[in-house]
């Protein structure tokens, strides 16, 4: 799990914040800030609040007119906060980084670049590196970005995601060093990179599948979605993989790998690579002419992995598992399924789980595994979504095979997604599985955290209905009057045994919220972030319930939020920033 709070406990925080006609945004403190060389843009921020709530910094990068984000953000041990995602440069390869500086990158014009940075305690920027390529198709996608970053004790900065090669195989690494690798012309490929603590590259490797596309698909090619380190400096990552019809992939290794089962697919997989960037192991999972994908990754106190994301079966319910098994699930056929697996340190599989529910029409947005964390005593906490087709009159399948029923959340008249949470002790034998959500919506559990006390937190997006009612997961019926017809941000706490402990909901009416990331401090308190929807007058309900005006956001806009609950669940603060 990323740390979004410092060893001071206060909370780091990430995204993309839109400007207006003059550059002007309201920052968590509510100043109204004038940025004039950033107009009409979404640009990145980071920002930092203290353990009451105070503002700290709040610092821009991106461009004029353009579309940048910050997607993921750790604290290492000194309170530096490193920060990755994907900035838009202008047609002379210009962009504005966190201390306002203009930068011109010759090599990458008009291009959608992954970066990383590092910004000191006082938010002083240490750094500011890029790496990508000039689309190959135009305009540019946004699809080159870095998308999870980790920092290890001695503060290098590890980071994934994916990047697209140009029509000679070539990219440029975070050193500006233009690479090339033959035969993966115009794909987009995993990339895991290592910086120093004063942003000196280390190594810059990447792993591609199919080279049989003439124009990239960032939706079904090669990427690293989530990296962790374990105690010995080693980097672990998820992510996709595309193969071809020759059912070959090159591993972070770049050796040229052919496996009979998996053709014409995106696949799961895991790699671990050294202090130098050396590949330990590289394995991978999923299903011929198929959709899989590793979504996030932890790892343990014995440095196993535990890796949970999706998976599809065929129509004999047919799988491969990280061993290359050929597994059968007679109760998920043609699906789309959310899984959950551990590897040990040598790279072995110690098991392989799935859970979700038989389409009943094909493709379906199917289940899925979107964030997992490990306890002190290396149980796997793991929170998604389970997909239920419409006329389902049935129910899912849980982690332990389990064909469960759910009168409450039955999709009757359209297609239903229900959050899961599930927890899975060391061997893989499931300690509990409990959903929330409503019967015909959209639910989603977006990420979890383990806290000291081995209880689990987990935030994501609940829908109400037109009388502001869901279930939770203690299978009550919750009224709130005044969220209605909206998709509400949530917070949601589970104790050992997996009882609810609390569920907290925030947003607005006929709108849309989300949590998207959370964490827990020493005290257990946790932070959560993530967009809400203000009404046209500036209203919104946070977590305390409390209907909160802010006369400086109005319209019916999205925000940025942070929250910070206690231990019971009260709510701290809650502050928004926007424009």
């Amino acid at each position: 799990m990323t740390k979004i709070i410092d060893p001071n406990n206060n909370g780091l925080i990430t995204g993309k914040i839109n400007t207006n006609s003059s550059g002007g945004y309201y920052d968590f403190a509510l100043n109204y800030i004038t940025s004039s060389n950033l107009i009409n843009s979404s640009v990145v921020f980071i920002a930092k609040l203290d353990i009451s709530g105070n503002q700290v910094y709040f610092k821009i990068a991106g461009n004029p007119n353009s579309v940048s984000s910050g997607i993921n953000i750790i604290a290492d041990q000194n309170g530096n906060a490193l920060v990755t995602g994907q900035i838009q440069t202008n047609n002379i390869g210009g962009y504005y980084d966190f201390a306002s500086n203009h930068i011109i990158s010759s090599n990458l014009l008009n291009s959608s670049v992954a970066f990383v940075a590092k910004l000191d305690p006082s938010g002083n920027q240490v750094y500011f590196k890029i790496a990508g390529n000039p689309p190959v198709v135009s305009p540019s996608t946004l699809s080159t970005s870095g998308n999870s970053i980790v920092a290890d004790q001695d503060g290098n900065a590890f980071v994934t995601g994916q990047i697209q090669t140009n029509n000679n195989s070539g990219y440029y690494d975070f050193a500006s060093n233009f690479i090339t690798s033959g035969n993966i012309e115009n794909q987009f490929v995993a990339f895991v990179a290592k910086l120093d603590i004063s942003g000196n590259q280390s190594y810059f490797k990447i792993a591609v599948g199919s080279t049989s596309n003439t124009i990239p698909n960032p939706l079904s090619d090669s990427s690293g979605n989530s990296i962790i380190i374990d105690k010995k400096g080693n980097a672990l990552v998820t992510g996709t993989l595309q193969t071809n019809q020759s059912i070959d992939y090159y591993d972070f290794a770049s050796n040229h790998i052919t496996t009979n089962n998996l053709s014409n697919s995106s696949i799961v997989f895991i790699a671990k690579l050294d202090s130098s960037g050396d590949q330990s192991y590289f394995k991978i999972a999923g299903n011929p002419n198929s959709f899989s994908s590793g979504k996030s990754i932890s790892v343990d106190q014995h440095d196993n992995a535990v890796i949970t994301g999706q998976t599809e079966t065929d129509m004999f319910g047919n799988y491969y598992d990280f061993a290359l098994n050929h597994v059968t699930s007679n109760n998920l056929k043609n699906s789309l399924v959310a899984f959950v697996s551990k590897i040990d340190a040598s790279g072995n599989q110690c098991y392989f789980k799935i859970a979700g529910n038989q389409a009943m029409t094909f493709p379906s947005p199917g289940s899925i595994g979107n964030s997992i964390d490990v306890d002190r005593n290396g149980n796997a906490l793991v929170t998604g979504q389970i997909f239920i087709p419409m006329n389902n009159t049935s129910g899912y399948c849980d982690f332990a095979s389990n064909y469960i029923t759910s009168i409450n959340l039955l999709a009757n008249t359209s297609d239903n997604f229900i959050v899961f949470v599930a927890k899975l002790d060391f061997s893989g034998n499931q300690l509990y599985f409990k959903i929330a959500g409503n019967p015909n919506s959209m639910s989603l559990g977006i990420s979890i955290v383990a806290d000291k006390n081995y209880n689990a937190i987990i935030t994501g997006q609940i829908q109400t209905n037109s009388n502001g009612g869901y279930y939770d997961f203690a299978s009550n019926h919750i009224i709130s009057s005044n969220l209605l017809n909206s998709s509400v941000a949530f917070v949601a706490k589970f104790d050992i045994s997996g009882n609810q402990c609390y569920f907290k909901i925030a947003g607005n009416s006929d709108s849309f919220s989300i949590g998207i990331n959370i964490v827990a401090d020493k005290t257990m308190n946790v932070i959560v972030f993530g967009p809400i929807q203000i009404d046209s007058i500036g209203g919104y309900y946070d977590f305390a319930s409390n209907h909160v005006l802010s006369s400086n956001l109005t319209g019916m806009t999205i925000v940025a939020f942070v929250s910070k609950l206690n231990k019971s669940g009260n709510q701290n603060y809650f502050k928004i920033a926007g424009s």
